[in-house]
């Protein structure tokens, strides 16, 4: 039925001359690769996450997280950082 709906919409919209967007991809990324490491890293990490009570998938998700989160917060205390070299006087306003 949703079919039919979209291709009705859509001979409507063109005998009309309405604008017809083009299809949008929400979501590109699947949410899944493999990585292929060292079975000693394999180990430790699951150790870990059973030390913490969760899953070593939800143990690896909180590590990227958090490696994400300190990129971040090292980018933007470089550019404060460019900026008050570059600029001293404003930058402390």
């Amino acid at each position: 039925m949703a079919e039919d709906a979209r291709r009705g919409w859509l001979t409507v919209a063109y005998e009309h001359g309405m604008e017809i967007p083009l299809p949008s991809y929400p979501e590109e990324y699947s949410g899944k690769f493999n990585v292929r490491l060292p079975r000693s890293l394999h180990r430790k990490l699951a150790e870990a996450a059973e030390h913490d009570g969760v899953s070593l998938n939800t143990y690896v998700i909180s590590l990227l997280e958090r490696g994400t989160a300190q990129d971040d917060l090292v980018s933007r205390l470089e550019k404060a950082l460019e900026a008050h070299q570059s600029n001293p006087v404003a930058s402390a306003r």
